[in-house]
């Protein structure tokens, strides 16, 4: 990569982190949010810059595969299991050290509030969060995370980049609940933990594809909006 090429990069990931947070600040529209992170994460890349592709290498190059469909997504699974297994094992520790045992943490409580729901309310619920798994993954795994990849050859360093990201540009949306400790444990540490665990399937797995983080990812969202509440897996 010649210094020209990779200051481009950098200069158009900077770009392109800058936006969407700035976005999730100043105008938290989910509807607008998306369509940026699918203008930055596709067309910015691929179409509009120097580097143009045909329209049909695109998947590939954001990370999709057409091989071992059913092993993506059975890492998929196995990478959402992972997630909730990190983040019980690190609220664990993190109630026992910073919280010193002295606040009252209910991990998991299932969610009746849709049993009281409309069949449209429940479709449209869904559709919201296919939404948001298609447009976060695109932008965060297959634009942000291999345009990093061209430029820190540290793949650890990163994923740790990419999840610190991940997990600041969901705090606007939430800001109201960062009122204590256990809020922004709850809102920033899970965000991070659901991009660093797939990130690490997405290094260190041969058929861990984007199709797998998208799994993984609806997986968890499913969850959160259907079955669990509570301070330290919240919705």
């Amino acid at each position: 990569m010649t210094e020209k090429t990779r200051v481009r990069l950098s200069l158009e990931v900077i770009l392109a982190v800058i936006v969407i947070i700035g976005a999730s600040i100043v105008w938290p529209n989910i509807r607008v949010l998306h369509l940026l992170l699918l203008f930055f994460g596709v067309v910015v890349p691929f179409i509009l810059l120097p580097e143009k592709v045909s329209l049909t290498s695109i998947p590939r190059q954001l990370g999709f595969q057409k091989q071992k469909i059913p092993i993506q997504i059975v890492y998929g699974v196995l990478s959402a299991i992972a997630c909730y297994l990190g983040y019980l094992i690190l609220t664990i520790v993190f109630y026992w050290t910073v919280m010193r045992g002295s606040y009252t943490i209910e991990i998991v409580r299932l969610l009746p509030t849709y049993s009281q729901a409309t069949p449209v309310q429940i479709i449209m619920t869904v559709l919201l969060i296919l939404e948001i798994v298609f447009c976060e993954e695109i932008f965060f795994r297959g634009y942000l995370m291999n345009r990093l990849g061209q430029l820190i050859p540290n793949r650890y360093l990163v994923i740790f980049i990419v999840a610190m990201i991940f997990g600041v540009a969901h705090i606007p949306g939430q800001i109201e609940y960062l009122d204590s400790i256990t809020g922004f444990y709850g809102i920033f540490v899970w965000r991070f933990l659901v991009s660093f665990i797939p990130g690490l399937f997405w290094v260190n797995f041969k058929n861990y594809t984007l199709l797998s983080t998208m799994t993984t990812h609806l997986i968890v969202n499913f969850c959160a909006y259907f079955l669990f509440q509570g301070t330290f897996i919240p919705i």
